[in-house]
Order: structure tokens, then sequence, then C-alpha cells
């Protein structure tokens, strides 16, 4: 057990991309009784430029982007993992970052421009709205219901906001955050960072009331994790882990994502049926055969008799 009390000076964030190289690569995940294994990487951006902050969209599996595929701005590009083609779905003036589909799946969402406000558009990218600007701008976001939105807001230090984008109300929920927001049943899951006091990153949870329970340290430079299924997954200087919420909760190695081609992974995101994972990497190199790397532990599925507040540290107001 640990305590997710937490403070101290954040560092300073900002969507950088005018010097920096990005591949967005895309992989068959599979989990068998005797472990999963990570194969077929591919790039799917296949851009020189700046591929990132991919989000699985839809039941089809599409992957919504963030790319200067063109060398000019950043716009929504969207894959389909099925045909595999590479289609855009905005072409602005303004950088666009962070496409996400709404809570009702009928939008896309993104951080948009200099002010980086909150934009909503129809699925193929038009009809472009403003749902809200923020004074001290949006970093990275999720939605957790229709109306609201849980953000990375650029105070000093970052803190951690609930937007309502239909009334305009704000409530700050914790400081000195990282930038990975996740939904989780009624809640949502983000990173605390470490301080002075506590020389590591932390999960915690977020339940419907805001009441926060902490659920797992994580190594202090990381700040990426993904949940699906009820496992959360990991990278760790390129090392792929994994635990269960359900179980004793401890980081176990996967594998070493270089042996795949991956090297300076920084982001990772997993579709619902959890077949399909997309890491963000600085290089990568497309192995020549199909590679498979199972873990060495055995993973037997969660058990889902268990409840999650069973394994969860005393709520603390």
């Amino acid at each position: 057990m640990y305590k997710y009390l937490f403070s101290g000076i954040s560092l300073f964030f900002c969507h950088s991309f005018s010097s920096a190289q990005s591949k967005l690569i895309l992989a068959k995940l599979t989990r068998t009784e005797k472990g999963i294994t990570i194969s077929n990487p591919i790039n799917i951006g296949n851009n020189k430029g700046y591929d990132n902050q991919p989000s699985f969209c839809d039941e089809a599996n599409n992957i919504l982007f963030s790319s200067n595929a063109d060398s000019v701005q950043m716009d929504i590009y969207k894959y389909n993992t099925t045909t595999k083609k590479l289609s855009a779905i905005t072409k602005n003036k303004e950088n666009e970052f962070s496409p996400l589909l709404t809570s009702n799946k009928e939008n896309i969402t993104c951080v948009k421009g200099k002010n980086q406000r909150l934009v909503i558009y129809d699925l193929n990218g038009k009809n472009e709205d403003t749902l809200f600007v923020h004074p001290d701008s949006i970093g990275y976001y999720n939605w957790i219901d229709n109306d609201r939105i849980a953000a990375l807001v650029l105070t000093q230090p970052q803190s951690l906001q609930i937007i309502n984008v239909k009334n305009k109300e704000t409530t700050t929920v914790a400081k000195n955050i990282g930038r990975t927001i996740l939904p989780y049943k009624d809640g949502f899951m983000f990173l605390k960072k470490a301080d002075e006091q506590k020389n590591y990153n932390g999960i915690i949870f977020v339940e419907k009331n805001m009441r926060q329970s902490p659920m797992l340290p994580m190594l202090k430079e990381n700040e990426n994790f993904y949940c699906v299924n009820d496992t959360l997954f990991t990278v760790e200087h390129d090392t792929l882990k994994y635990t269960y919420i359900y179980e004793e909760r401890r980081w176990t190695t996967i594998c070493d994502l270089r042996s795949l081609g991956l090297k300076n992974v920084s982001r990772l995101v997993a579709n619902e049926r959890g077949n399909m994972i997309a890491f963000v990497a600085k290089e990568f190199v497309s192995p020549k055969i199909e590679t498979e790397t199972p873990s060495k532990n055995n993973m037997p599925k969660p058990t889902p008799s268990k409840a999650l507040q069973q394994k969860t540290p005393k709520t603390k107001k």
C-alpha cells in the first residue's frame, strides 16, 4: 500500500513536433493460457515526420491519430485496420492533437490551435464547433461521460480538471499529474507524478463521486499506461509489462519491444477486444519475419467474481 498524496513542480507541457519524429506502430496482441504474445508490428503512418496520440475509435477498430504527413501542420488521420487504408479526416490551417471519439461515438474531438481549445467534428471531419476554451489551455484529456472530460490543464503545476462542456463548469481534482487519463467503469484513472517525498509515479482511480483510491506505483520517469479488459499495460525503458487489476497488482514483463524493432517507446493504446495494440516509438525497423514474443509468466485470465474494491486500498477523501 502507498499514499497517493503528492505535490511538487511539474514539467512544462506542450504539443511540440517541429523537430520531433515519431512512428505509429500497430501490432497483434494475443492472450492465451500460456501468456501474451506481441507479433506482426507494422508502421501504419509510414510518415517521416510526426505520428502520435493514437486512439482506437470504434468497433471496426479504426485508429485515429495526429500527424503532419503533409509536412505542414498537424491534422487528424484515420487508419482502417481491416482494409489497411490511411485517410485524412481533417486538413486545416491550425494544428490538431489528441483526436478521440466522444462517449456516444457520434463525433470526434481534438485539442486545436495555439490556445489548445477543445473542438468537435462530425465523424467525417466536417462541421467544426468549439466545445470549450480554457484560459490555461487543455493538454491531454479523455471523455468520462457525454458531457464531461477529465483534462490535464496547463496550470503550474499541471492540474487535473473535470470540465463540463455543456454548462462550462470546471472542477480541479488533483495537481502535479501525468499525461495519461483513461475512463474506467463509472470513473476514470490518471497518473499522479512523483515528488520529493515519493520517488515514483502512481496510478489513481477516481470513482463517480470523485473519491480517489491509489492503485499501483510506477517508475518516476514513466507516464504511460493503458487499461483493457481489466489488464493494465505499461512500457518502461522499451519493456512491455502488464498487471491485473483484480489480482496482486505487480508489474510482470511481457517482452523487450526492441526485439520487435521498436526503440524509445513513449505511448501505447489497445482496442476494446484486446487483440490489437499500438505504440508510438521514435525508431522502428520492421522485422524480416513475423516475431512472437511470449511472456515468461503464465497469465490466467482475471476472475470475474472478484470485485475491484476487494483489492483497492481504503478510499481516502
